[in-house]
């Protein structure tokens, strides 16, 4: 087991060198660490949510998904608010430019995994797809 998991990890790395060499920066001069990427995605994808909903689900503290998103907020990529119901509540959402990041991010990533699976017959593209998301599910469980 030990010596699959050592294979796994190199090719996990492999895989993430070459689809780094695949992508561009869509804003070179943003200089985003990957927190703030991951927070730039999930808002992209997810749409205006809390903060703490955004922290809960990016699995960092309010705290830090706080200066994470002042960061953003100066780089123009973010906006806060206050919510109409509450306003204790505060809010965040992509800034049409931070969307305009998602949306260049998102494309890139899709085209890279197109690329993957086009070297893969159907039956393997299958499996790949069925075994990444049995991995994930197993890791995001505590059961990985």
């Amino acid at each position: 087991m030990a010596s699959q998991a050592k294979e796994l990890m190199m090719r996990l790395a492999e895989l993430m060198e070459a689809t780094m060499e695949q992508t561009e920066h869509p804003f070179p001069d943003l200089a985003l660490t990957p927190r703030e990427v991951k927070v730039m995605i999930h808002l992209g994808d997810r749409g205006e949510t809390t903060m703490t909903e955004l922290a809960d689900a990016v699995g960092t503290p309010l705290s830090t998904v706080t200066r994470i998103a002042d960061r953003l907020e100066r780089k123009g990529m973010i906006a806060r608010s206050r919510s109409d119901r509450d306003r204790r509540i505060v809010v965040v959402s992509t800034s049409d430019q931070g969307q305009a990041l998602h949306n260049a991010v998102r494309e890139q990533q899709l085209a890279v995994s197109a690329k993957i699976l086009e070297i893969l017959t159907s039956e393997e593209r299958e499996t790949l797809v069925a075994l990444l998301t049995k991995a994930a599910a197993g890791l995001r469980s505590g059961n990985g």
